[in-house]
């Protein structure tokens, strides 16, 4: 079940009717039992997986939580009877049996993940090994990947770790620990939630209120629009970009890959519109997790904006508890001697970047693809980072910084590399991805490009099929402008009058179902990033 599926056209609406009508204090309860009901639609055996995950996982909290009240309460009888240095053993053996706690739920948190997503990808690579030598291979396992197990799993991980750092109190009631896990509207693609946002929403009481709930309805009409009517019709572009690049011209494929980055961003932030609206409807409120992307001006300001609590949980969870530490800081340190301050202040950062990107390509899916996609990030990154001085000055003198013309080409050129990036990840392999890099930089036939286009150019075949998606494509423009400048759309139209705002919403409506990709070739419940 998806929120474009038959079966949530019937769902929802009843579990709003019971969520607003029985008693405020069960309010919870309800969301509880749609969230299980929702999950359960995509395979009862695998909502063992999600139980395993949280049960291992509240357990662990309450157990670090408990150790660590203990010594608490111990520590003012420690310090009167116990030397310093006996002291500081104390606290250290202490921390030390905390930390062996959540090592356990880490194990069995990553370890499930691990084994699900990304086993048979390393069995198949130790087995190319084995194929060198004649020895016979071992047997792979085909998991089916339960429901959002990427998303539930970081969440898990991110609780016991803020649970063991003393950020708050871990959750005593199992059941409420499960439906943070577990919450319908997030659980196929994300947000990646953080628990003390989102727990004390599922405490509170909530009231109908009409104006949130229709905010609720326009964003999720607004993700449907991006989904429906942009990124599933154009997704005949880009499969037959990829299955038939041989037989393209080098633009072509540019041009192919350029839908692409919009196929995945439309299909992506649709898919993440229609969750928030879906659990504002609720009286829910999830993070942001696009910012206007492709607005960006590097990098390094894109994955800012681009799924944004994948980042966000990478920065809190990986970078900086490894930044802050002491042996990063040696390891710094050791560099400025050898090498000067510049070298020791970009090249350890510039590595664990690196490192960091590579994991948000392995966390894209189990393939070189997505691995050297990520290595790709890091490697431009890290390379930006180097060469920043050469250009700081220049930048200043000429204040090229305040130039909208500058602006643009920044944002261009950050385009142009992630969508090279994208070619490593969306090829069939790495050697096609090579051929078809090497045929967008030096075979991009021009001549041929505009010479074909005029000769086999039929408007009703070529152009047509695709006027609607280009005009939401412009609409998209305009609507991203507009709130990259600083001003809320949804806002915006609410403060118009009823008859302009209704009229702008029953526009939406008929658009998507005149104009939406439907029928035999398309499935507009299967959204791209289900299957990270």
């Amino acid at each position: 079940m998806t929120f474009l599926s038959a079966a949530f056209a019937v769902f929802f609406p009843i579990t709003l009717i019971f969520y607003y009508t029985l008693p405020k204090k069960c309010q919870w309860v309800i969301l509880l039992a749609a969230s299980t009901v929702f999950y359960l639609f995509s395979g009862p055996k695998y909502f063992i997986y999600v139980l395993a995950t949280a049960g291992v996982t509240y357990g662990c909290a309450l157990w670090v939580k408990s150790m660590a009240d203990k010594f608490a309460a111990d520590l003012p009888e420690l310090k009167k009877t116990l030397p310093k240095d006996e002291l500081q053993k104390a606290v250290k053996k202490a921390e030390s049996a905390r930390g062996k706690v959540v090592f356990l739920a880490l194990a069995v948190d990553l370890g499930i993940l691990i084994v699900l997503k990304y086993l048979d990808f390393l069995i198949g690579n130790i087995n190319s090994v084995f194929s060198l030598s004649g020895d016979s291979a071992l047997p792979t396992f085909s998991f089916v990947m339960p429901l959002g197990l990427s998303f539930y799993t970081f969440a898990a991980v991110g609780y016991i770790v803020d649970v063991s750092r003393g950020k708050y109190s871990p959750e005593k009631n199992p059941a409420k620990f499960v439906l943070f896990l577990t919450f319908f509207p997030q659980i196929f693609q994300g947000p990646i939630p953080r628990f003390e946002r989102l727990a004390p929403q599922f405490s509170a009481e909530h009231r109908f209120d009409y104006d949130n709930f229709r905010g609720g309805l326009q964003l999720a009409l607004w993700g449907t629009f991006k989904k429906v009517v942009i990124a599933d019709a154009v997704g005949g572009i880009v499969y037959r970009t990829v299955t038939n690049y041989s037989d393209m011209s080098g633009i072509r494929l540019w041009l192919g890959m350029f839908v692409w980055g919009i196929q995945l961003y439309t299909d992506f932030s649709g898919g993440i519109d229609m969750t928030r609206g879906v659990a504002e409807c609720f009286g829910i409120h999830l993070d942001e997790n696009f910012k206007r992307p492709y607005f960006a001006t590097d990098l390094t300001d894109y994955w800012n904006r681009w799924h944004i609590t994948l980042s966000d949980w990478l920065r809190d969870y990986f970078f900086y508890p490894i930044a802050l530490s002491k042996r990063f800081a040696r390891f710094s340190k050791s560099l400025k001697k050898k090498f000067g301050k510049f070298i020791a202040k970009t090249v350890p950062v510039g590595l664990l970047s690196l490192a960091l990107f590579t994991l948000v390509g392995i966390w894209h899916g189990a393939n070189w693809g997505e691995v050297l996609f990520g290595v790709f990030n890091g490697v431009v990154i890290l390379i930006t980072t180097l060469m920043e001085p050469l250009f700081e000055k220049p930048r200043k003198i000429l204040k090229m910084d305040s130039s909208v013309g500058w602006h643009i080409f920044r944002s261009v050129r950050t385009f142009l590399l992630i969508t090279i990036a994208r070619v490593i990840s969306k090829a069939p392999s790495i050697p096609d991805a090579c051929r078809m890099l090497g045929k967008m930089f030096f075979k991009p036939d021009f001549a041929g490009f505009f010479g074909s286009f005029g000769s086999d150019f039929s408007f009703t075949e070529s152009i047509l099929p695709y006027l609607p998606a280009l005009a939401g494509c412009v609409l998209l423009f305009f609507v991203s402008l507009t709130e990259e400048r600083g001003h809320h759309v949804r806002d915006l139209i609410n403060e118009r009058p009823a008859p302009l705002r209704i009229a702008a919403e029953v526009m939406c409506v008929a658009y998507i179902i005149v104009f939406g990709a439907y029928g035999l070739g398309y499935d507009a419940s299967n959204f791209i990033y289900t299957n990270y």
